[in-house]
């Protein structure tokens, strides 16, 4: 109970910083990273959304997975980290891709646990890295997109910085694609079914949704 009294503590005081970084981006006239930190803020707060309006408790790692990689992002852009640390963007993008293949994986595994499809734990890996790869050659294309829009070099260097950050994703996704794999196959099937519970529900609610709407 502590601990994830701790880490809901942790989440809601990054979260408040991100608010910050967003106030004083306006204040400075900052507007293209004021809106990229709104949108940052808005991604660490869907947890919170999803649980209200689906009525449901994700686990509080989930929490912690989303808002340590978005607020090192914003968090680097805020104070030039990026200019001052040669390797930090490598390790942002580590981080983001690892936080959506641990999702993706989680989802994904979650359809094959209620038996929406069943398909064998390699290829839940495959199709996780594929997942995380594919989020992070859209992401490189958004990063060039805001670049030819704005003017100027922002968000990437150079071909070396997307070749290195393609890589860092490749990297991220993989091994958090398999370390989930492992992590699930060998936890004990109670604590499979905890962290499942949540995903299921909300899975099945969607599908409730798309099954009305065609209706």
């Amino acid at each position: 109970m502590i601990k994830i009294e701790l880490n809901a503590l942790i989440s809601w005081v990054l979260k408040a910083i991100l608010f910050i970084i967003f106030i004083l981006a306006i204040h400075y006239k900052e507007y293209l990273f004021a809106i990229y930190s709104f949108l940052a803020l808005i991604i660490t707060l869907l947890p919170f959304f999803i649980s209200r309006n689906y009525n449901i408790t994700l686990p509080w790692f989930f929490d912690i997975i989303i808002i340590v990689p978005i607020f090192l992002d914003v968090f680097g852009q805020a104070v030039r980290l990026y200019e001052k640390i040669w390797f930090y963007d490598l390790i942002t993008h580590f981080l983001v891709t690892a936080m959506i293949s641990i999702i993706g994986f989680t989802l994904v595994y979650t359809l094959h646990y209620i038996e929406a499809f069943r398909v064998r734990v390699r290829w839940l890996v495959f199709l996780t890295i594929m997942f995380s790869i594919a989020m992070g050659a859209l992401w490189e294309i958004f990063e060039f997109a805001v670049d030819t829009f704005v003017g100027q070099q922002i968000m990437q260097d150079s071909l070396q910085d997307t070749m290195t950050d393609l890589i860092s994703v490749v990297l991220g996704g993989s091994i958090a694609a398999i370390l989930g794999s492992y992590y699930f196959l060998k936890m004990p099937k109670h604590k499979v079914k905890h962290i499942i519970s949540p995903f299921k529900t909300l899975v099945r609610s969607e599908r409730q949704v798309v099954i009305r709407l065609n209706k």
